[in-house]
């Protein structure tokens, strides 16, 4: 019954997979290897599970029912990820079913009075804007996003190797978010204090010119981004 998808999901604190595919399982791999302890639960209406491994979940069904998604428990779920399918090619299409998918679970979420993540893979850019009503976190376009690599390259020479290392576990480092620790005042002394553990802070959120205001007050809600090894990760205190 476990591998037709036919159990309910009791657990918490899993990453949801909506829509199985080659870009699915991709992001199952990294997950796993970033959190080896994650569990994965995956909605589809596959006959039998793809995959099988002891923190891999499935349930079969329609993600628009809300008896589905109480079966994945997924108002508990750490992160849900939207995928299109690999053989869905007109973006129209694939992006309506992602967005009716998302915004059932966001209903649901709004009945449970829980804040469900989801993130959602959009094939055409002009077609965000009708995600914004959905309350989606985070919205990947993935066709685009692969056009715009290719034209960075084309200007800067090897360029794209350094973004497909940074996205690659092979590269030996990562991209981490990090929590504001009590002794950082300024985005200096969190500069400092992590390049002496051996990470690099690049971000706050989506801002990338931190060196430009390394003397300003970090906020209290700020998202720093830092890149290295998931062993200097682990060693970085979080107050």
């Amino acid at each position: 019954m476990r591998k037709s998808g036919k159990l309910r999901f009791k657990g918490e604190g899993h990453y949801v997979i909506i829509g199985w595919s080659n870009k699915a399982q991709h992001s199952m791999n990294e997950i796993k290897e970033m959190d080896d302890k994650a569990k994965i639960l995956l909605i589809d209406t596959l006959p039998e599970s793809p995959v099988d491994h002891e923190r891999f979940y499935y349930i079969n069904g329609d993600v628009t029912d809300k008896t589905i998604l109480e079966r994945a428990n997924i108002q508990q779920a750490k992160a849900v990820l939207i995928f299109t399918s690999d053989n869905e090619f007109d973006p129209i299409t694939a992006d309506g079913k992602s967005l009716i998918t998302v915004s059932a679970i966001e209903n649901y979420a709004i009945e449970k009075d829980k804040d469900i993540y989801t993130i959602v893979e959009v094939l055409k850019e002009k077609h965000v804007p009708n995600f914004k009503h959905a309350n989606v976190d985070e919205l990947v376009i993935s066709g685009e996003a692969l056009s715009n690599l290719m034209a960075k390259t084309a200007i800067h020479k090897e360029s794209s190797r350094l973004i497909i290392n940074l996205l690659s576990r092979k590269s030996g480092v990562d991209l981490w978010k990090v929590k504001k620790r009590e002794i950082w005042k300024t985005y200096n002394d969190a500069l400092e204090d992590l390049k002496n553990l051996g990470a690099n802070l690049i971000s706050d959120g989506t801002d990338f010119n931190l060196l430009s205001k390394l003397e300003e007050p970090i906020p209290d809600e700020a998202e720093l981004y830092v890149i290295c090894n998931k062993e200097t990760y682990l060693q970085i205190p979080e107050t």
